[in-house]
């Protein structure tokens, strides 16, 4: 919709749309940003971790996306919702990152 209705053509724009509510293996900064800034958003007040990922974005936003993704994961899995494949695949990537990055 963003590139047909609006006009937006920026790769990096769309690509942080289409996927800020899935992640994605190996995402752009911005598509990063956009996916952590959806969670953490002023209006949003029912996650329990809300505080803590709003101070670690500023901190280390790799480690809030991957946080964050485990996060949905769970509560996702605990409610026996649909899951998108894409989270899923998102999370593996960034976990298994932030552990070779640990060693």
């Amino acid at each position: 919709m963003a590139e047909h209705k609006f006009g937006i053509s920026d790769p990096e724009i769309l690509s942080a749309i289409a996927c800020h509510t899935t992640g994605k293996p190996e995402m752009g900064l911005l598509d990063k940003i956009l996916y952590v800034a959806d969670y953490i958003e002023a209006r949003r007040y029912k996650a329990e971790n809300l505080d803590e990922m709003r101070r670690l974005a500023f901190i280390d936003l790799d480690q809030a996306l991957c946080r964050i993704m485990g996060g949905t994961l769970e509560y996702l899995e605990g409610k026996h919702a649909f899951i998108d494949h894409m989270t899923r695949e998102a999370y593996e990537y960034y976990r298994e990152r932030d552990t070779k990055t640990k060693h």
